[in-house]
């Protein structure tokens, strides 16, 4: 896949039209006050960062206005976890073998949530906060917990991994082993009573990444073809019947990582010359724009935990460079980057790994 130059215009018709007030509501939206990060300190021990919206917006050095959590739990996989509203205090996960679910108040003090031979994988905070979905692995069986954002009331919720959130709150995705184990399908899962319906049947491919358009029609996914050592982006209309599409077949490896705020293009981490780059494209799969921020070449740019829409034309997202690990503000409409915050700031070696927007 090439940029097409010819696809300038529709790209600056397509941000014109996102900028426009009949547009949707952008992604961060008047709840989405934080910044959340996971950093993995140099000490080998789970740090957390939150940051103000308005200063990472704003593109500036946000450093003086970041409130770093260290804490003296091993890090896990450095997940940048949710936020508890009411109380300021985090859900994070840390320690490993197994990997367990902690609250973490801003002063570091971590209250566990989980215990015995359970593992706990990645949170997933709900739209309006209230609630997270999490992963959670015991006796070989794998499954999705619910819990309020401050770790109380947690449930099994359903068999799966990965879930993901619709924009309503009403319902998530999650990816479900095949019978045979050779790959993951998905079910879109109700919250209220847990009915859930089957949108894949795809033998030996691994669908992962899944994020939903803006008003929740439409569902974009990785499908990873084991066999032939590739992943594209398929999109997903969420009526009956409905079949996947894959709109990157010319691509070796493409992970979706989320709509802009109008639905009209998205957000992809696309490999190209061994380098997984931030992409906009079309929902033909035409790229339009790349994020052009470094000369060097760079890893880690790509994927769902490294990068979010601020507004119609602004993402923030996470930037590996020459071993240093960044968050940048990126405005498409205006073709600028801004460095807001580097890991060195927490100690010297550290990485920031993962970012999440939250109330």
């Amino acid at each position: 896949m090439k940029f097409r130059s010819s696809l300038t215009g529709l790209l600056a018709l397509s941000l014109l039209a996102a900028c426009s007030p009949a547009a949707s509501t952008p992604t961060a939206g008047p709840e989405a006050q934080w910044l959340l990060l996971g950093i993995v300190s140099a000490d080998g021990l789970a740090t957390q960062a939150v940051v103000p919206v308005s200063c990472i917006s704003a593109g500036e050095d946000c450093a003086s206005e970041t409130q770093f959590v260290y804490t003296k739990l091993a890090v896990a996989t450095g997940d940048a976890g949710a936020r508890d509203a009411a109380s300021g205090d985090l859900l994070i996960t840390a320690e490993k073998d197994p990997t367990h679910l902690f609250r973490v108040t801003l002063a570091g003090e971590a209250t566990p949530l989980s215990t015995g031979p359970e593992a706990i994988g990645r949170i997933v905070p709900a739209p309006d906060g209230a609630l997270v979905a999490y992963e959670r692995s015991a006796d070989g069986v794998d499954e999705v917990w619910l819990a309020r954002s401050d770790g109380s009331e947690a449930r099994a919720f359903t068999p799966g991994v990965a879930p993901a959130w619709a924009p309503d709150g009403k319902s998530l995705v999650v990816a479900r082993a095949t019978a045979d184990g050779a790959g993951r399908d998905l079910w879109l899962v109700t919250v209220a009573d847990g009915q859930a319906r089957q949108l894949t049947d795809t033998p030996g491919i691994i669908e992962q990444d899944m994020t939903f358009s803006p008003d929740g029609a439409t569902l974009a996914f990785g499908a990873a073809d084991l066999a032939a050592h590739a992943t594209h982006v398929n999109l997903l209309s969420l009526q009956a019947g409905a079949q996947p599409v894959d709109i990157t077949r010319g691509a070796v490896y493409v992970s979706p990582i989320a709509f802009d705020p109008t639905g009209r293009t998205l957000l992809v981490g696309l490999k190209q010359d061994e380098v997984l780059a931030l992409t906009l494209v079309d929902l033909d799969g035409n790229p339009l724009a790349g994020v052009p921020v470094d000369n060097r070449k760079s890893q880690g740019d790509g994927g769902a935990n490294a990068a979010a829409w601020l507004s119609n034309s602004q993402i923030v997202f996470i930037r590996r460079i020459s071993g240093l690990t960044h968050v940048y503000v990126y405005d498409f409409s205006a073709g600028k980057a801004s460095r807001v915050l580097d890991a060195s700031v927490v100690t010297p070696g550290s990485a920031i790994t993962a970012l999440r927007l939250a109330p």
